[in-house]
């Protein structure tokens, strides 16, 4: 931002480059946006699946269990 700003030259084209540089700034932080809800979704899947152990079951067998579910695409429901 800093470079964009200072630079010399052409008002137009220094706005222009800004204009642009900001744009994929947002795109950049949209895509970031879409990652960190999807890797919150899936910690939250993985906190539902270690909760939602069923009784008796020790966490080495319910860690396989998670695990045979995943493999066959299978996640614990997630309430938000």
């Amino acid at each position: 931002m800093r470079k964009l700003t200072s630079a010399s030259g052409d008002g137009a084209a220094r706005h222009d480059l800004l204009l642009a540089s900001l744009k994929r700034k947002v795109a950049e932080i949209e895509a970031m946006q879409l990652r960190l809800a999807q890797n919150r979704a899936q910690l939250l899947a993985v906190i539902a699946g270690m909760q939602g152990k069923p009784q008796g079951m020790d966490c080495d067998e319910n860690a396989q269990r998670l695990i045979a579910g995943w493999q066959e695409g299978e996640l614990p429901t997630v309430i938000k």
